[in-house]
C-alpha cells in the first residue's frame, strides 16, 4: 500500500479521490511515497528514498523545492484553477470593502450603545464610500484567476483593463470582449482606481516591473509590481488588491504609497507582518482574506 503523507489540511472531496484499498493518507508517515501540500514550507525537509511525487494543491510551487526534487527524481505537481472561483470571488468581496470601508463602519457600529438608530442616521454618511460602477480595475495577470474577475467586475459595471504578456490563447478566449487590453504596467498603474494582482511569485529578485529581464518561466512574473509605479496612481487614489503570493509586491514600497495616500486601501489573501503593520491595517484600510472556497 502506497503511503501518501498530508502536509496540511485537505478538503474531504479531494481525499475521497483516492481508493483507500491502494493508498493510506497519513500525516505521520516517515518516508512516504507521495506528499499533497498547500502551504507548508518543503525547503527544509530531508526527503526519503520512497518519495516518488509531490502534489501542490494549488497553483504556486515555491514552497517546494523544486530543483531538488528534479535532480532527486522526484515528481512536482500544481492542481491551478482549483480555487480559482473562490479567489474570485474574495477579490470582488475586497473590492467593495475597498470601496465602502465595510469593515471600519462595524467597528464603529460595535461600539454605539445609546440612542443607536439616532447615532447611526447621523455618523452613516462617514461610511458611504463610492460606487464600483463607471470606475476602472486594472487586473495584472489574466490566468485562471485573473480572467474570472476581469469578467465579474466587468458585470459589476465596471471598466476593466488588462494587463498579461503571456496570457494563453485558452485564457484569452475565456475573456469577455469588452475586456481593454493595457500595453503597459505604467497604463495599468496610471489609468486604475483600482488594481488588482493575480500573478505567481518565483525565486527571482524582484524587479522594476517595466524593465524585467526574460523570465525562466514562460507564464511567471518577477517579484515587484508596484516598484517605481506607486508614483503613478492616479489623482483619484487608486486601491491595490493581491490574490498571490508573498514575493510579488515589494513590502516597503507599498508601505511607502500609503504615506502620501496614493494608495488608500490594499486588500489582500496574504498576510504578513510588514501588511499586518502598515498604518492603514490598523485602520481598517488594509484587509486579509484567505482564498479557500467554501464546502459545497
Amino acid at each position: 500500500m502506497a503511503q501518501i503523507k498530508l502536509m496540511n489540511k485537505i478538503a474531504k472531496v479531494g481525499l475521497d479521490q483516492f481508493n483507500k484499498s491502494v493508498y493510506e493518507l497519513t500525516t505521520e508517515a516517515d518516508d512516504p511515497d507521495g506528499m499533497m501540500v498547500r502551504s507548508a514550507s518543503l525547503h527544509e525537509m530531508e526527503f526519503g528514498k520512497n518519495l516518488l511525487a509531490i502534489a501542490r494543491c494549488g497553483a504556486g510551487v515555491n514552497n517546494i523545492p523544486v530543483d531538488e526534487c528534479a535532480r532527486k527524481g522526484i515528481v512536482v505537481f500544481n492542481t491551478p484553477g482549483a480555487n480559482a472561483n473562490g479567489v474570485k470571488e474574495l477579490a470582488i468581496a475586497a473590492l467593495l470593502l475597498a470601496s465602502r470601508d465595510i469593515i471600519g463602519g462595524v467597528e464603529w457600529a460595535s461600539t454605539l450603545e445609546t440612542d443607536v438608530a439616532k447615532s447611526v442616521e447621523a455618523g452613516k454618511s462617514k461610511f458611504a464610500g463610492v460606487e464600483l460602477m463607471g470606475k476602472t480595475l486594472g487586473v495584472v495577470g489574466l490566468g485562471a484567476i485573473g480572467g474570472l474577475v476581469a469578467n465579474a467586475a466587468k458585470s459589476l459595471g465596471m471598466n476593466v483593463i488588462g494587463y498579461d504578456p503571456y496570457i494563453t490563447v485558452e485564457a484569452a478566449w475565456s475573456l469577455s470582449r469588452a475586456i481593454q487590453k493595457a500595453s503597459s504596467y505604467e497604463e495599468i498603474f496610471r489609468e486604475s482606481d483600482y488594481i488588482t494582482l493575480h500573478v505567481p511569485a518565483t525565486k527571482d529578485e524582484p524587479v522594476d516591473a517595466c524593465g524585467m529581464p526574460p523570465r525562466k518561466h514562460p507564464n511567471a512574473h518577477n517579484g515587484c509590481h508596484e516598484n517605481r509605479h506607486h508614483n503613478k496612481l492616479n489623482n483619484h487614489a487608486s486601491h491595490l488588491r493581491r490574490s498571490c503570493r508573498v514575493g510579488t509586491t515589494r513590502q516597503p514600497t507599498l508601505y511607502a504609497s500609503f504615506l502620501p495616500m496614493r494608495l488608500r486601501t490594499s486588500p489582500t489573501t496574504v498576510g504578513t507582518r510588514e501588511t499586518a503593520t502598515m498604518p492603514t491595517m490598523r485602520s481598517s484600510k488594509c484587509s486579509c482574506t484567505k482564498g479557500i472556497p467554501p464546502k459545497k
